[in-house]
């Protein structure tokens, strides 16, 4: 492939790079984390998530609000080893994984050049600031993005073949998604349902037929779509269930997230007894209707979950109640929740609320000693009561690049400018791109109950598949703009036209002195016609005509 040229920039069909050009890229890729575990190798925390999932590595314990797959994953990289840094390691290497992939759906989905590809992938696993900082913590960041970098590369691969088993294995890989972070859970079944609509958007005429044979299969498509997720994520509900002693659920706390996130909207008579919403509403110690202090009703003792947990004296209760009363307060007041969520997107926007968010993110929360005495009996973690104010290499990046976060929170303002100027033969997967990055940062926005950076995560990633589309098109509208100059140049050449002069407006013909007088200078024939009159001279024809 001729990665100089822009018309090859987008390719009509993929041209894979050769194997060698893999390792290399492999190598470089892996060279570049080598080297950030070489200056930044100290494991990180943010508390009470990070404490959660080691206390599941170690007892088994099923956390009520967070995800038990990731503790279970821990156990071998961090218990049985007696280091965090494994963690990070495994951490780091799924973050090549995951530039290995996204360069194989930018060539092989998206058309584009090995050049640009290699370059946006690259740079995605070597700087981009939420991979680098939080690949360093014992949090869900990492593997819930191999997660979803498998989901995409299945569902397109899904869009090209229209053969059910890459179906059923994007709807796997979207509940293990699921399985480590449960926001999603709104996300995986929203896909399901438009991805089979989506394989019809310029599909050939014998997938997209109107006839009842074409009908059937995508009815087929669609059908196998929802059951297969929702299978799956019934699987998920009763393994948790069991092993958590509780009724199937995705977790025990998602109602409880839910009231604290629309505390603002929610009245007495959402809860299904609106005695007890009185109670609640009346005996809460914070202000309900700050927005910004809706973590506080989450988490702070007398607020609202805080009080709701006591008035009813059992979390499982608890959490159907709030539940319910979040429902209801959607039902009753969508608009409301609709202005949340876009109150939580302009927080994004702000230097001022995205800088303190990302200072929390960080981990500035003290290290209990109980839990300091256990990183450095069981982790080898010795100087873990300075983790909240390190100051680190890789966090020093992130908060330099802050506005990175900005940029990700109008990923889909850089979708749609490359959805309006792909070609035709990758808008397909470009659609399937900008709707997962719409759903993802709308699940974001709507159960957030703050700005935190770390939510835009997977946005990273997904957010270098436009990016590769809008620099493959002006590289080659760059390349065009060159070429038509250059064809420019060539006919003034071949006609004797003079060249225009860069450091003069003057565009007529040149003159030369004679005398006192300025005369036009006489246009002397191009290089090839000078060649062609010698060469008919030496044959005898001059003005068309042999000489006597």
């Amino acid at each position: 492939m001729h990665e100089g040229h822009g018309s090859r920039l987008l390719n009509r069909k993929p041209r894979f790079a050769s194997a060698a050009q893999w390792i290399a890229f492999a190598m470089a890729m892996l060279a570049a984390k080598v080297a950030w575990l070489a200056v930044d190798p100290s494991p990180m925390l943010f508390l009470g998530d990070s404490a959660s999932y080691l206390e599941t590595a170690r007892s088994g314990w099923i956390p009520p609000d967070r995800s038990f797959v990731y503790g279970f994953l821990l156990r071998p990289l961090a218990v049985w080893t007696g280091s965090l840094f494994p963690v990070v390691a495994v951490q780091a290497l799924g973050n090549v994984a995951g530039g290995l992939v996204l360069a194989w759906l930018l060539i092989r989905h998206l058309r584009i050049s090995t050049g640009v590809t290699f370059t946006i992938a690259g740079l995605w696993v070597a700087v981009e600031p939420l991979a680098v900082l939080f690949e360093r913590y014992i949090l869900t960041e990492s593997f819930a993005l191999l997660a979803l970098a498998g989901f995409v590369a299945y569902a397109l691969q899904y869009l090209e073949t229209h053969r059910l088993r890459w179906l059923v294995l994007a709807n796997i890989a979207s509940t293990l998604l699921v399985a480590f972070r449960t926001v999603y859970v709104p996300v995986s079944i929203a896909m399901a349902l438009l991805l089979p609509l989506i394989a019809l958007v310029g599909a050939p005429r014998s997938v997209a037929s109107p006839d009842a044979r074409g009908m059937r299969a995508q009815w087929l498509a669609l059908g196998l779509s929802l059951l297969s997720v929702l299978t799956f994520h019934q699987i998920y509900k009763i393994a948790y269930g069991q092993l958590a002693a509780r009724p199937p659920s995705y977790q025990n706390a998602d109602g409880l997230f839910l009231l604290a996130a629309w505390a603002p909207l929610v009245i007495a008579r959402d809860f299904p007894d609106p005695a007890l919403g009185r109670e609640v509403l009346g005996g809460v110690t914070c202000r309900l209707d700050d927005r910004h202090a809706r973590e506080l009703a989450r988490w702070q003792d007398g607020c609202l979950v805080d009080l709701l947990i006591k008035r009813v004296g059992n979390d499982s209760k608890a959490n159907g109640i709030a539940r319910a009363a979040a429902r209801r307060a959607l039902v009753r007041d969508p608009l409301g929740v609709v202005r949340l969520a876009l109150a939580n997107w302009t927080d994004y926007l702000s230097p001022g609320e995205l800088n303190a968010a990302a200072h929390f993110d960080r981990g500035v929360t003290p290290i209990p000693a109980h839990l300091s005495a256990l990183l450095r009996e069981q982790f080898a973690v010795v100087d873990a009561d300075r983790l909240p104010d390190a100051v680190t290499p890789s966090n020093r990046w992130f908060f330099a690049s802050i506005g990175w976060c900005s940029l990700l929170a109008c990923a889909p303002l850089l979708a749609f400018a490359a959805l309006a100027v792909a070609p035709g033969n990758i808008r397909r997967p470009l659609l399937f791109v900008t709707f997962l990055i719409l759903l993802l940062l709308a699940a974001t926005m709507v159960g957030s109950v703050r700005v935190a950076p770390r939510f835009l995560h997977p946005l990273g990633w997904l957010v270098a598949i436009p990016l590769a589309v809008l620099l493959a098109r002006a590289a080659r509208g760059a390349d065009s703009i060159r070429r038509c100059l250059l064809q420019g140049v060539v006919r003034r050449r071949m006609r004797g036209d003079p060249l225009p002069s860069l450091a003069s407006k003057n565009t007529g013909p040149s003159f030369r002195r004679s005398g006192h007088q300025l005369v036009p200078r006489r246009a002397r024939p191009p290089a090839t016609a000078r060649a062609v009159v010698l060469v008919m001279n030496e044959r005898g024809t001059v003005g068309g005509r042999a000489r006597d």
